[in-house]
C-alpha cells in the first residue's frame, strides 16, 4: 500500500500542476486536430480517423473541465488570464466542427453550452478582482474566444438537417437532403451526364463531395461568409493585442514565474499560429480553388449561392460557372 506521505505528495502533484498541465494538453489537442483533421476526408483508414475522433472528443472535455477547475480554485490575474484561452479551444479549429452529421442536428445544445461556457468563464475571471493587473489581454481574449466559439455554434446550425436541406444547386447536395430533386436539377444533371465524359463527371462529383465535407464539417461557411469576413479579423487582432499588451505589462509586472511567463506567450503565439495555419487551409481549401477557374465576374454570385446552406442561389449561374471550369 502506498504511504500517506506518497498520497499527500500525488495530492500536491496534482493541485499544483492540474491546471496548467490541463491548459498545454488542450493547446496540444488543438493543434492536433488542425494539423491532421483534413486527412479524415481524404481517407478512411480507421488508423487515421479513430485517433481523431478520440481528440475531438478529449478536446471538449479537457477544455470544460479545466474551466470547472479554474472555478473551484483560488484564482489569481494569471489563471484568470488563461480561463478565455479555453473558451478559445472550445471555439475549435477550422479544420473540424463536427465529427458526424448527428453533432450538427444538436446546435441548441451547444449554443446553450456556448453560454453556460462564457458564463462560467467570466465568473473565474471576476474571482480575481479587484486589483488585476491583467485585464486588458484578458478581456481581448475573451472577446476572441466568444467570437470562436459562436462560429462553431454558428457552423453546427447551417449545416443542421433542417437549414441544409433548403433548394440548392449541386447533384450531391440535391440526393442528400432529399428523395426527389426538382425537376430543373434532374435535367440538368441528366444533361450534364450525358453532354459531358465519364472523367468530367467523375471530377464534378469529387469536386462537389469535397465541397459537400467542407459545408458540413468545418467552419468554411461561416469564415467565407459576410459575418466571418467582419468577425475574423477583430478575433485575430485581439489575440495579436492581446499579445503586445501581455508583453508591455510585463515591464512593471514581476508577480509571475518563468514557467507562468512561459506558458502564456506559448498560448498567445499558439493561437496566433493556428489562426495562420487556418488562413493556409482557407485559402488552399476546395471552394477557393474552385473560385479561381471562375472569371471574376461571377464569383460574387459563386460565393452567394446556395452551394452552402446560409447563403443565396441564382439556379444555374454559379452552377454553370462551376461545371464548366471542370
Amino acid at each position: 500500500m502506498l504511504g500517506p506521505s506518497v498520497v499527500e505528495s500525488v495530492m500536491k502533484l496534482w493541485s499544483t500542476w492540474n491546471i496548467r498541465g490541463l491548459i498545454i494538453l488542450s493547446l496540444l489537442v488543438q493543434s492536433f486536430l488542425i494539423l491532421f483533421a483534413p486527412l479524415r476526408r481524404q481517407r478512411g483508414n480507421k488508423w487515421i480517423v479513430v485517433p481523431i475522433w478520440l481528440t475531438y472528443l478529449l478536446a471538449d472535455w479537457v477544455a470544460t473541465f479545466t474551466i470547472g477547475l479554474m472555478g473551484r480554485a483560488e484564482v489569481s490575474d494569471i489563471l484568470a488570464f488563461w480561463a478565455p484561452f479555453l473558451l478559445l479551444h472550445l471555439g475549435g479549429p477550422d479544420t473540424i466542427t463536427s465529427f458526424s452529421l448527428e453533432d450538427n442536428e444538436l446546435w441548441l445544445r451547444h449554443l446553450l453550452g456556448l453560454m453556460l461556457q462564457i458564463g462560467s468563464t467570466v465568473y473565474v475571471i471576476l474571482q480575481s478582482l479587484p486589483g488585476k493587473k491583467l485585464w486588458l489581454p484578458t478581456l481581448l481574449v475573451l472577446i476572441a474566444g466568444i467570437i470562436k466559439y459562436a462560429e462553431r455554434n454558428y457552423a453546427f446550425y447551417l449545416a443542421s438537417f433542417d437549414h441544409f436541406k433548403e433548394p440548392a444547386t449541386g447533384i450531391i447536395k440535391n440526393l442528400l437532403v432529399g428523395p426527389l430533386a426538382h425537376p430543373q436539377v434532374r435535367y440538368t444533371n441528366r444533361k450534364v451526364i450525358k453532354e459531358r465524359g465519364s472523367k468530367e463527371v467523375l471530377l464534378k462529383l469529387e469536386t462537389e463531395l469535397s465541397l459537400l465535407y467542407e459545408a458540413l464539417h468545418t467552419k468554411l461557411p461561416v469564415v467565407c461568409c459576410k459575418i466571418g469576413y467582419g468577425f475574423r479579423p477583430i478575433s485575430f487582432g485581439c489575440i495579436f493585442g492581446a499579445l503586445l499588451s501581455f508583453g508591455l505589462i510585463l515591464n512593471h509586472y514581476h508577480q509571475l514565474g518563468k514557467f507562468e511567463i512561459w506558458l502564456t506567450y506559448g498560448l498567445l503565439i499558439g493561437a496566433i499560429t493556428l489562426d495562420f495555419i487556418s488562413i493556409g487551409f482557407l485559402i488552399f481549401s476546395d471552394v477557393n480553388l474552385a473560385l479561381g477557374k471562375i472569371p471574376l465576374s461571377e464569383r460574387f454570385r459563386f460565393r452567394n449561392a446556395k452551394l452552402w446552406p446560409g447563403l443565396k442561389t441564382d439556379v444555374g449561374g454559379p452552377e454553370e460557372s462551376l461545371s464548366a471550369t471542370l
